[in-house]
């Protein structure tokens, strides 16, 4: 029983709190429309009170659902975290067995370049004796052999170089001997070492030198230094086909010595032009095919080149590659 309810002080006193809780609202007219709560009956307002339990009791079901929705994305989370977790250890040992399988190539491949340098050295020695006339003269024919026998004891002796040089990089200690040199001097060595790859290939070679270039001079060594421009050229000459172009331009800007290299061979795709950067990747692998070389050369170019605080990197456009090589120049004397 309520009767209290419609005294006139205590319908006051209610429509006073309501209109507290509903400030923006006339007493519950949007409950009840038209309707003030002086003016309620009994059973309006044990109405009023039923609704406002059913809206309580729906808000607290929508609560505990969302409660539980909660705890069933937390346990997701976390089973998800653990798989991160898993993954990471996974990716981790994976990561570690990689660097160790790469360092015990490098070792081995060390090792080895060691041991095959003493007998390779006898091979162009004597090649070289043999070629110079001191062990008597040679017909037409066996100098043909003794050239050619040189020639490939070199290229392997450039080979096992290439390997020695790197591991020295690897464990931070190359050995440079520093100098000024003239940039015409540089680009003489670097070509010089090229000359048999192109030698008996149907290749057009073009090499542009800007006269601002003249007397100018970069600090660096210059067995490293020439040996990196090798490289970069003979990967030109190795990724195009006879009838071809490779054009080397050598110019200056803002201070700098840019070296480009363009070839019309089989261009690059994009997932290849940084990761034949790395040491012993190739871009065609396997016993058909295979790109010559240990797919060493570039790595060291990019890594003597930087070493010199310069940049090495490639660009492709479908048909085509051209190499660019930016060395810091010397600044000239006012």
């Amino acid at each position: 029983m309520l009767p209290y309810l419609f005294d006139a002080g205590h319908a006051a006193l209610a429509r006073t709190n309501l209109s507290d809780n509903y400030p923006d609202h006339d007493a519950v007219s949007d409950h009840f429309p038209g309707a003030h709560l002086e003016q309620m009956s009994k059973k309006e307002l044990i109405a009023l009170i039923h609704q406002q339990a059913r809206e309580a009791s729906k808000s607290g079901a929508g609560l505990a659902t969302l409660e539980h929705e909660l705890v069933e994305k937390d346990s997701e989370l976390s089973k998800l975290k653990q798989s991160l977790v898993r993954v990471n250890l996974k990716l981790h040992y994976a990561q570690e067995a990689g660097q160790a399988a790469e360092q015990a190539k490098m070792n081995f491949l060390t090792s080895m370049s060691h041991e095959l340098r003493t007998p390779l050295n006898g091979i162009i020695g004597f090649s070289q004796i043999l070629q110079d006339g001191y062990a008597g003269g040679l017909n037409p024919r066996q100098t043909e052999f003794v050239r050619d026998i040189h020639q490939c004891g070199s290229h392997l002796a450039d080979l096992i170089n290439d390997i020695l040089t790197l591991a020295a990089m690897e464990k931070g200690t190359p050995n440079f001997s520093l100098a000024p040199l003239e940039v015409e001097r540089l680009m003489e060595k670097g070509l010089a070492s090229v000359d048999d790859l192109i030698t008996g290939r149907d290749l057009q070679f073009e090499i542009k030198i800007s006269e601002e270039l003249t007397g100018r001079s970069i600090w660096g060594d210059v067995s490293s230094l020439s040996r990196a421009i090798s490289h970069v050229i003979s990967n030109a000459v190795n990724f195009t086909f006879d009838q071809g172009k490779i054009t080397v331009e050598v110019s200056l800007n803002e201070g700098q010595l840019v070296v480009s290299v363009t070839d019309t061979g089989i261009g690059l795709a994009p997932e290849h032009r940084e990761r034949i950067f790395d040491p012993f990747y190739q871009v065609r692998s396997g016993m058909c095919g295979k790109t010559p070389g240990l797919g060493l050369g570039l790595t060291l170019a990019r890594r003597i080149v930087e070493l010199h605080g310069g940049k090495l990197w490639a660009e492709s456009e479908g048909e085509g590659s051209r190499f660019y090589m930016l060395l810091p120049l010397i600044p000239p004397v006012a």
